[in-house]
């Protein structure tokens, strides 16, 4: 009895050792060919020539807020981007254009800012007019409503610009960052006890 458990435990034992002997290379390859498609992305991404941003300023009724402070634009403009914000983008908020160009952004027209931009950004979703003179397949950032609003997705597929719906982002810990909706929902919340404490 002993002999057969033995014999059982050098035949799984060798079964083991065989299929070491081709998993073992081929975790080898597949390592091999992730390493080399990260390195080859990072490679390109130093590569690629600087990353032109452009901030618009809004243009919807009772819109006061602003796409990007200048404390946003000098971490853009560290990674070695190039900011462009639109004059007066900031004012409703009581962002100067000074605090931008002090922060390392250039600032002029809309049609100045949006020229040649790679990336667009903005709190609610510009009309396809005012992208004119972005690059091709540029991306915008922005809360589009894209249920209420198929027609601006429409033209946005049309002018061959990739729509960014801020307000899809998953709202998960990991994206806490980058979840616009919480993040609006808790100065809402401080701004009603504010009002209150106002009021009563």
């Amino acid at each position: 009895m002993a002999s057969q458990d033995l014999k059982h435990k050098d035949k799984l034992y060798g079964g083991f050792m065989n299929t070491l002997k081709w998993v073992i290379p081929l975790i080898a390859v597949i390592v091999f060919f992730v390493v080399a498609l990260i390195a080859g992305y990072a490679s390109r991404i130093r590569g690629k020539a600087h990353v032109k941003i452009a901030v618009l300023k809004e243009r919807a009724a009772g819109e006061t807020r602003v796409a990007a402070t200048p404390e946003t634009i000098k971490k853009f403009a560290g990674l070695g981007n190039e900011l462009a914000v639109e004059t007066g983008a900031g004012i409703a908020a009581s962002i100067t254009d000074a605090a931008y160009t002090d922060a390392g952004a250039s600032v002029g027209s809309a049609a100045e800012v949006v020229k040649d931009a790679d990336i667009v950004l903005a709190i609610q979703a510009p009309e396809v007019a005012l992208l004119k003179g972005a690059k091709p397949g540029a991306m915008v950032a922005a809360l589009f409503d894209p249920f209420n609003n198929a027609a601006t997705l429409e033209a946005y597929a049309k002018g061959g610009f990739e729509a960014l719906s801020m307000e899809f982002m998953p709202r998960i810990t990991r994206a806490q960052g980058m979840d616009v909706l919480s993040s609006q929902s808790n100065l809402s919340g401080y701004k009603a006890v504010l009002a209150a404490a106002d009021t009563y």
